[in-house]
């Protein structure tokens, strides 16, 4: 399974088919599952509700709001 590709670029995921394939916390902006080499980043709408602000830079990058409830949260790179 290393050759091949675990996402497709552009797909949509539901969030529990990904906890359910792969675990990590189910709450949250960032899932990390103990048992695979993954960080799962998930973002939506809903989130600007919340406070994050998840959005494309016009250079193509993408930019995630970190999460947590205090302290700076200001977007960082990917």
């Amino acid at each position: 399974m290393a050759d091949e590709a675990l996402f497709v670029p552009g797909q949509v995921y539901r969030r529990r088919d990904l906890h359910s394939r792969y675990g990590g916390q189910q709450q949250g902006g960032i899932s990390t599952p103990s048992r695979h080499n993954l960080i799962l980043l998930f973002t939506g709408d809903v989130g600007q509700q919340h406070g994050y602000s998840d959005e494309w830079s016009p250079e193509g990058i993408f930019l995630y709001t970190s999460e947590g409830q205090k302290g700076d949260m200001c977007s960082a790179p990917l």
